[in-house]
């Protein structure tokens, strides 16, 4: 389904580190600069998104990574495909 947990921690201005998995992650943190993207579901592919992530050290993620989720837009998408 879709990554609700990584979208809770781009509100709370939280990096994500996360591997490519189903579901969206990736769509939704490729356009996130401060965020890292593992290159495989594998936890060696994971700790080297860390060791990635550790020396660039990005800061925190602005509030407007989140606005194209905005519940209002998302529920306006809805109405019009409906």
């Amino acid at each position: 389904g879709f990554p609700n947990v990584v979208l809770e921690a781009l509100a709370c201005g939280t990096p994500v580190i996360a591997c490519p998995a189903a579901g969206g992650t990736r769509e939704i943190l490729d356009a996130i600069p401060q965020c890292e993207i593992a290159d495989q579901v594998t936890a060696p592919a994971l700790a080297s998104a860390i060791l990635r992530f550790i020396e660039r050290n990005p800061g925190r993620v602005p509030a407007s990574a989140i606005a194209p989720y905005a519940a209002a837009r998302i529920a306006r998408e809805y109405e019009e495909a409906i």
